[in-house]
């Protein structure tokens, strides 16, 4: 899927757009307008078909009783939460941290993308990421290798259009929400919530809400239990964005 020749086709068009908006400058002029054209002809070029998959859930054993004997997870300890159980402040918060215009791009938000390439052209590195949230959550389940180069970079934006032209933005944050790492083992809200709060994501309120949001971009950076003051801080910054 990824090797086929429409990605590679689109994926030169990608690399030629986003390194000829860096070098000229043109980061709105340029990169946002042919970003946009790029993701409205999907229907008109071949596009890789990405599926969201699966995810490994903890499972829990109960007696005859309907008591709980046992909770049992893997590496990855997760119980999935529908959009429905998930605080709206929650889902707010996320987006505050990770994507504001999530509801409003087609998979890649070119002015992120533009922006943080401009950034990383002056400073004369790569550390601006730019990936809004359908680009982690590919970056996330359809990757196996965590290097990132700009080849790598390119795969993830052309299968972040492909994936918004097959789901719809609720089953694609639903199944981010589920997905992304925030530390201590926790993966997805429902644990997060629990690990952090003790309570489940339909009863977090706005600031731990805030601070769930905060740690995504660096769990281990920003863990509340190991380092709760720097933790506090992004709390506090998402807050801001709130």
């Amino acid at each position: 899927m990824l090797r086929s020749r429409p990605a590679r086709a689109i994926g030169g068009l990608l690399a030629t757009i986003i390194l000829t908006s860096g070098v000229l400058g043109a980061v709105v002029v340029v990169g946002v307008p042919i970003g946009r054209s790029l993701i409205n002809s999907g229907a008109a070029v071949e596009l890789p078909k990405p599926s969201l998959r699966a995810l490994a859930l903890r499972s829990v054993v109960y007696d005859d009783a309907g008591k709980t004997l046992a909770t049992l997870s893997g590496p990855q300890d997760r119980s999935f939460a529908s959009m429905a159980t998930i605080a709206p402040v929650l889902q707010h918060a996320v987006l505050a941290a990770e994507d504001r215009t999530f509801y409003q791009h087609g998979g890649v938000d070119w002015r992120a993308v533009t922006r943080a390439l401009s950034k990383n052209l002056s400073d004369g590195s790569a550390t601006q990421g730019g990936s809004d949230i359908t680009q982690q959550l590919v970056k996330n389940t359809l990757f196996t290798n965590p290097k990132r180069d700009v080849q790598r970079k390119i795969k993830e934006a052309v299968l972040a259009i492909a994936l918004e032209k097959r789901y719809s933005k609720k089953q694609i944050f639903q199944q981010y929400l589920n997905t992304v790492y925030f530390g201590n083992g926790a993966y997805g809200v429902r644990a997060a919530a629990e690990r952090y709060f003790g309570r489940d994501e339909r009863h977090v309120d706005l600031a731990q809400s805030a601070l769930i949001a905060a740690v995504i971009a660096n769990p281990s950076a920003r863990d509340p239990i190991q380092h709760p003051d720097e933790a506090a801080r992004w709390r506090d910054h998402v807050l801001t964005e709130m």
